[in-house]
């Protein structure tokens, strides 16, 4: 079931999809993955170049007579493309065709999809929305024909996933230019298992990525069996972002991230910690080992071996939005048999189990990655690798590994465990339910259950939530829902719009060849060259039953028209709306400004059809004079409620004609409301989950089954079975009562025991522990009292019936000698007795001839083998079951056996060494092996031996005391024993490793530096393992894989299985940015350079710091004039002949360069256009003259004065700023000296005399940070003097530590911040020394019996704590039962905690009223409230504790125990007066045997039965 839960959403393969956009932004940053053409086919050196239409600031791709085209390769599987692209026409020779194509290449051809043959007449005369000055050497042609077309190519029917799109532009003119932006690229795409495809199903594939499809179907072969879309088959999904669903496809689903990888080397190593740290080991009662479950096999370690019921567990660190794991281990299992079974539990109640079966393994809520069977050091073993996704019931989720198994010989290891974290929504901190956060991180907000940085268009604010417009009012939905970002399909715009008409109904087509135009990273209805005037018109039929609809929408009208725009619904017409010129900015069309105006209206409305208009007109008599577009167009019905034919608002009572359930719900309680899409109908649909009665959805439960035959438990949504149950054919069938957790009713069929009864697994059998017994009857285990195991339930056990020597039944008693008992310990003797004050005990006095007490003999003697020794009966000393002298049983656990002649003697060989007879016993025959014939002897290399104890071990050995050897000394420059080589030595060969020739880091199997096999994913090749990027398979540094698919290398945002986010990226995650290097800014995740800023980086090729165009370096890219040729690092080698227009025989006129209105010879200008000035004969922007020149100047002041916010021409931040904003606001100053005003967001002086006295200084030399230097403590970066963290130079102003390292984990992070639960010596200007200060812990001790229905827990701390601030434990502690029950709770404070550092100790007493399965009482404390001596808070903050099961007496059970009370009150009323007459007859006889009627258990005993 948890399967189809998380994979509902298959991936849609019938839709367009959108797979490449580029060239949508305002500002186009040159895209290196568009290759540069000078012809058609031929690829150019020179990078393509944006230009403006100098008209508005959107920039374009310019292609002309140099750079005639540019190509892009695409890798995509699909059976159709569609592109569209804006393409802007400049000029055109007159009498001679200008070409233009879009073309497809693939290995096949060439395929023109789009060809355009235009000269001078064809195209209009738009020169009003795009302009370009080529000078006057544009004289010959038309410099007003210009044109914008939205191209479209749609539906091209084509197979092949690896291709090229082509854009060529083949010039008659050298004036010639033509321009593109807002390349959309769309595909129907193949099914997710094809590599290639003529359709959009499973059986339309053409080729596979594994093999040949059969049927058209392809299938991954068992070693790779998932399928990862644009890569093919892989034996795992990746960890990161992609989940497998139920066929074994990689779909797509952020809320799952990796986590932690558990023992994925080849050798385990954790430091002096024990090596499976933090996992916990945990034993089999019945068969204790001491083993470190360390295993190597094939050179490999494993975790193991583990036996029987063994078991490893792992506690996760808290995560409140955690909502899943997927757990990937490798197991291994040696000689397992039919039956024995191994599961994997997350919380007790996520459970995947292995069966073992007769010839295979059957698992059961997970699946099998990888299966094979093998050997090592000649044990065969089968390998399962194993993948579960488990859902988690705490913040805290418990993992466990546990195996039972019945015979010696089986065993399991396991390795490779990886654990992903499945949230319910990214960057959520709290869940609602299993798929819906509550809360989301800072920064983040919640919208429908998800969390987002910004809120949707269609959406508005509200607390930190974000409402979409149709969650406004309950039953709304869209109409029309477009235009607020790229992706408004052909499809979608079919749902907005039927036809375009002008103001007189007449049809009108789009002179773009599209009714939709592009701003700035969006798709908006109408726009340049689209809507001058006219009607949109749409009609909707067969609506269902609403009341209202809601329209919202933006208007903008364009290049300051003076026209209006109306809009109307049905018969309602809203008022004309005109243009109030207000708008400040400029995108597109003419110079002129642009103004949006938003509209919203609710309209009554009930007819099931309606008719919506939406009507402008600019007043313009020219379709490039001005322009209107709707934006952010949005429609919303407000519908009745389900069942409702006719109503006037959004409830039921609001209904005319309502069908539904009842007045306050639509469905009955066993059904839920569900919606079809399609036909727009409720229907309500019965509740077919498993166990559930009521719900809320198909997947989402509200109330379970829970009678005294049929018992679920509700859990985010879903019914499951308590632990105690297990699932058999749609229920939950009650465990035998011995079991906690199950497969069966019988009671051999437990997977675990409570461990409260004194239970332990053993062969799936819940069977009492070590030193209890099963009586038959209780469920709890009864101790074996004369056992001489002290055990829970017994005060002592001394071994005897002897009621009189202070332990009696197993219960302290005083001996008959003692006259002052408390507790079982004796205070005074009676006479004749010696008190021996520290076991509290009256002794005999042994040896005086006289049996008494507890003496068995006393022979007056101390000899030991007569038969009495201090006055008890003797035995051979070794014998441990002695009984009046005589021997029954010898003590065989340290090496001593019964002979059968009252003797115990050792046996050689036994595996025992026996005290004072033997000095070893290592259980063989070997004589090396420093044991033989029980008598030790030392290792090999050992030159002086005594009692077998090296004393002296030759050169290069030392003695290991552990071991009792003498091995090698790795780093003595000595090569003994088994070392092959010295770690001396390894900076020369650098081959040595702890004195063994080492191979590569991943080579799994390494003999004499000889690799034999490598990790898996890498490849063996010249001794290396090398990983082989192109596999399809994720290892080492590798952040991603290219694959080989037919023969070609697919490479989506994979550059040599890196992600490839640009050379300028420091910090590269998945194809997103983090950080930037110096000279780039970091715009939508994407790293782009600073021009400017005397920084040359890539795709920087120089940097001049002004926006001269011509001087050699123009926007960080080499520039010549525009009349040069041939231009080599911004230095023209070559001039184009210029064009001569006789005016006259005697004057002579040359083209110029931009901005320059005459020029001389040499194309050296003379006379500049307005706002420009003469520099090195080019013009340039005058900066100061109040005017911006756009795309050379960013902002105007007019004067030349430094840190005012705008020097040079350029945005600049003020003096001490070094973070600001536009108009300059500052945002952050430079610490040391200054200091933020809030009002003016400008940086004052914060400092004394001196400082300010160097601040003017600074000022006077212009601010020279390039010849500046810094104080001690800090270095120059950038010019800025920056504290350096790290040096063990406390700086306090900006560190709170300082431990001379970069190193985390030691109290004083990396950035010189304290750790948590660290504290620090600080003296500024030393070291830093930081110590651990342990947190405190709340401790929770059960003090009552668990089946009492009075429970008694006690509250403790690890250290002694105070309150932070003066409050009651009961205001800042909340308690809580579940599952929720009828109790009472009561605090009683045995030592209050108060501000004063002290043990607080309360008693927390819960009555319960009523039967109630395993209660557990959860205990919140207000986080930074209790603190220890350091002022360090707890560690946790909520601590939970089971309470068992208790036992409550029914009401009719305690109805028939007050008749019994009142039974026995009446006979002891009766036995009194018969003790009476029988004193007064003297017949006591009678008395002894009522009392002995009146007391007997039985009845109570009755009681507990029924």
């Amino acid at each position: 079931m948890f399967y189809l839960l998380i994979n509902l959403i298959q991936l849609a393969n019938s839709e367009w999809q959108l797979i490449y956009s580029d060239f949508y932004e305002e500002k186009i940053v040159t895209n290196l993955n568009w290759k540069s053409l000078e012809s058609c086919s031929i690829l150019s050196s020179q990078s393509t170049s944006t230009r403006q239409c100098m008209k508005n600031s959107l920039e374009f791709i310019r292609l002309n007579e140099i750079i005639r085209g540019v190509e892009k390769e695409f890798y995509y599987p699909h059976y159709q493309i569609r592109i569209i692209t804006d393409v802007i026409y400049i000029y055109a020779k007159s009498g001679v065709n200008t070409v233009f194509q879009i073309q497809l290449i693939d290995f096949s051809g060439l395929l023109v999809i789009f060809q355009r043959l235009y000269q001078e007449n064809i195209l209009q005369k738009y020169d009003k929305v795009c302009q370009f000055d080529c000078g006057p050497g544009c004289n010959s042609i038309d410099k007003t024909r210009m044109e914008i077309k939205t191209q479209i190519i749609d539906a091209i029917n084509h197979q092949i996933p690896s291709f090229k799109i082509t854009y060529c532009f083949q010039p008659q003119d050298n004036l010639m230019r033509l321009g593109l932006r807002n390349i959309l690229i769309y595909a129907n795409s193949c099914h997710i298992s094809c590599a290639s495809c003529n359709g959009s199903t499973k059986s339309d594939c053409l080729t596979c990525y594994q093999g040949s499809p059969q049927g058209g179907i392809c299938v991954c072969d068992e070693s790779n069996k998932f399928t990862h879309k644009l890569i093919g088959c892989v034996q795992e999904c990746p960890r990161d972002y992609y989940l497998a669903d139920n066929l074994n496809y990689c779909q797509f689903n952020p809320r799952i991230k990796s986590m932690y990888n558990y023992f994925t080397q080849s050798t385990f190593s954790n430091g002096n910690q024990i090596p499976y740290e933090p996992w916990i080991y945990y034993p089999d009662p019945f068969h204790i080992s001491n083993s470190n479950n360390i295993f190597v096999c094939s050179g490999q370690d494993q975790v193991g071996k583990f036996s029987y019921s063994q078991s490893m567990q792992l506690r996760l660190p808290e995560n409140q939005g955690l909502a899943f794991l997927r757990i990937r281990v490798s197991f291994y299992f040696f000689g397992w048999q039919s039956d024995s079974v191994l599961k994997i539990t997350v919380d007790q109640y996520s459970q995947m189990r292995i069966e073992k079966t007769l010839s295979n393994y059957t698992i059961f809520n997970g699946r099998l990655n990888k299966f094979d069977s093998l050997s090592c050091s000649s044990n065969n073993y089968d390998f399962l690798r194993i993948e579960a996704v488990l859902k988690t019931y705490t913040a805290t989720p418990i993992i466990q590994f546990q195996a039972i198994q019945k015979l010696d010989s089986e065993f399991w290891s396991f390795n490779n465990v990886t654990i992903d974290y499945g949230l319910c929504q990214s960057n959520c901190t709290k869940c609602e339910t299993y798929s819906k956060c509550l809360i989301c991180e800072s920064n983040f907000k919640l919208y429908r259950g998800m969390c987002v940085e910004s809120c949707p268009m269609h959406s508005q604010l509200n607390n930190d939530n974000c409402l979409d417009y149709e969650d406004l009012i309950n039953n709304s939905r869209y109409l029309i829902k477009a235009f607020y970002d790229m992706n408004t399909t052909f499809e979608e715009v079919t749902k907005v719009v039927d036809n375009f008409t002008h103001l007189n109904d007449n049809i009108q087509t789009s002179f773009t060849g599209a009714i939709y135009s592009f701003v700035p990273e969006k798709s908006v209805l109408g726009g340049v060259l689209v809507w001058r005037q006219g009607k949109f018109k749409k009609t909707f039929q067969n609506l269902q039953p609403h009341y209202k609809v809601s329209i919202r929408m933006n208007i903008t009208y364009g290049d300051e028209n003076n026209g209006w725009f109306k809009y109307e619904l049905d018969s309602y017409q809203s008022n004309q709306i005109d243009n109030p010129k207000t708008g400040n900015i400029n995108l597109v069309g003419d110079n002129q400004k642009e103004t949006t105006v938003f509209v919203e209206y609710q309209y009554s409305h009930n007819q099931n059809q309606l008719d919506i208009v939406l009507s402008a007109d600019t007043e313009k008599s020219s379709l490039e004079d001005a322009f209107i577009y709707v934006s952010e167009y949005f429609v919303i019905v407000h519908y009745c409620v389900p069942f409702c034919t006719s109503c006037t608002g959004p409830t039921i009572s609001d209904c005319s004609i309502y069908t539904g359930y009842n007045q306050t719900h639509y469905c009955s309680s066993n059904m839920y409301l569900k919606f079809d899409s399609d036909t727009q109908i409720h229907t309500c649909a019965e509740c077919d989950q498993l166990g559930c009665l009521e719900c809320q959805s198909e997947l989402v439960c509200s109330r379970c089954e829970f009678s005294d035959r049929i018992q679920f438990l509700l859990d985010q949504g879903q019914c499951i079975c308590y632990p105690s149950q297990y699932l058999s054919n749609d229920q939950c069938i009650k465990c035998n009562q011995y079991c906690e957790s199950c497969f069966g009713q019988n009671y051999d069929q437990c997977y675990s025991c409570n461990s409260d009864f004194h239970r332990a697994i053993k062969e799936f059998k819940c069977q009492c522990l070590d030193g209890f017994y099963d009586d038959g009857y209780n469920l709890e285990c009864i101790p074996i009292c004369g056992d001489q195991k002290i055990v829970d339930g017994e005060d002592c056990d001394d071994g005897n019936s002897n009621p009189f020597d202070g332990c009696d039944l197993c219960r302290y008693q005083c001996q008959d000698a003692c006259l002052n008992c408390l507790n079982g310990k004796c205070y005074q003797c009676k006479h004749g007795y010696t008190y021996h004050q520290t076991t509290y005990q009256c002794l005999t006095t042994c040896g005086d001839q006289i049996i008494q007490g507890n003496e068995q003999c006393d022979d007056a003697n101390n000899d030991v083998q007569d038969g009495c020794y201090l006055c008890n009966l003797q035995c051979d000393v070794h014998c441990i079951n002695c009984q009046n002298g005589h021997c029954f049983k010898c003590d065989e656990l340290n090496g001593w056996y019964f002979d059968g002649s009252n003797n115990c003697h050792n046996i050689c060989g036994d595996g025992i060494i026996t005290k004072d007879q033997e000095q070893c016993d290592d259980n063989n025959q070997n004589p090396f092996d420093l044991c033989n014939n029980c008598l030790l002897g030392c290792s090999d290399h050992c030159i002086i031996c005594e009692n077998g104890l090296c004393l002296q071990c030759e050169v290069g050995f030392k003695f290991l005391h552990q071991t009792q050897q003498c091995l090698p000394i790795c780093g003595d420059s000595i090569i003994v024993g088994y070392e092959q080589c010295e770690d001396e030595y390894s900076q020369i060969i650098n081959s040595c490793h702890q004195c063994k020739l080492k191979c590569n880091s991943k080579c799994l199997i390494c003999e004499y530096h000889i690799c034999l096999q490598c990790e898996f994913g890498y490849l063996l090749r010249n001794n290396m393992c090398e990983q082989h990027c192109g596999d399809g398979i994720k290892v080492g540094d590798e952040e991603c894989e290219n694959k080989q698919i037919s023969q070609q290398l697919v490479s989506l945002g994979c550059l040599n299985c890196k992600q490839d986010c640009g050379s300028g990226c420091i910090i590269c995650t998945k194809g997103i940015c983090e950080l930037c290097k110096s000279g780039y800014i970091r715009l939508q995740y994407e790293c782009k350079p600073i021009c400017g800023d005397m920084i040359i980086v890539d795709p920087e090729v120089c940097e001049d710091a002004n926006m001269e165009p011509y001087d050699g370096c123009h926007l960080c890219q080499y520039s010549c004039v525009p009349q040069c040729l041939i231009c080599q690092l911004g230095v023209c080698l070559e001039m184009q002949q210029p064009n001569i227009v006789d005016i006259n025989p005697n004057e002579t006129v040359f083209a110029c360069s931009d901005y320059c209105l005459q020029c001389q010879n040499q194309n050296i200008c003379i006379q500049c256009d307005q706002y420009f000035q003469l520099s090195n004969s080019y013009c340039v922007p005058i900066c100061g003259d109040g005017f911006i020149i756009t795309g050379l100047e960013q902002c105007e002041d007019g004067n030349d004065i430094q840190f005012d916010g705008c020097y040079q021409c350029q945005f600049q931040c003020s003096y001490g700023c070094i973070e600001c904003e536009q108009l300059n606001k500052c945002i952050k100053c430079e610490d040391h000296l200054f200091r933020l005003d809030i009002q003016t967001n400008q940086c004052v002086i914060n400092a004394n005399q001196n400082d300010i006295d160097v601040l003017q200084s600074t000022i006077t030399s212009n601010y020279q940070l390039n010849q500046a230097k810094c104080d001690q403590n800090y270095i120059l970066i950038n010019n800025i003097c920056i504290n350096q963290c790290g040096n063990g130079q406390l700086n306090p102003d900006f560190e709170e530590c300082d431990d001379n390292n970069y190193q985390g984990g030691d109290g004083c992070s990396q950035n010189c911040i304290i750790e948590d639960s660290y504290q620090c010596l600080n003296t500024e200007g030393q070291l830093s020394f930081c110590i651990l200060i342990s947190s405190p812990q709340i401790i929770l001790n059960l003090l009552s019996e668990k089946k009492n229905s009075t429970q008694i827990v006690e509250v403790t701390f690890s250290q002694q704590v105070k309150l932070k601030n003066d409050l009651l434990f009961e205001d800042l502690a909340l308690f809580s039962i579940t599952p929720l029950t009828n109790y009472g709770l009561f605090i009683q404070p045995i030592n209050n905690i108060s501000t004063i550092l002290s043990y607080p100790i309360y008693h927390i007493t819960i009555i319960f009223m009523e039967p109630v399965q395993d209660p557990v009482l959860d205990i919140k404390i207000d986080q930074q409230t209790i603190q220890n001596e350091f002022d360090v808070n707890l560690q946790k903050y909520e601590m939970k504790i089971n309470l068992g099961n208790p036992f409550i007496l029914s009401e009719e059970t305690q109805n028939k125990l007050q008749s019994v009370i009142k039974m026995n009150e009446a006979a002891m009323y009766s036995m009194t007066g018969i003790s009476s007459l029988a004193i007064i007859t003297g017949n006591t006889i009678i008395i002894f045997g009522y009392l002995y009627q009146g007391f007997t258990p039985t009845n109570l005993r009755l009681i507990k039965d029924q």
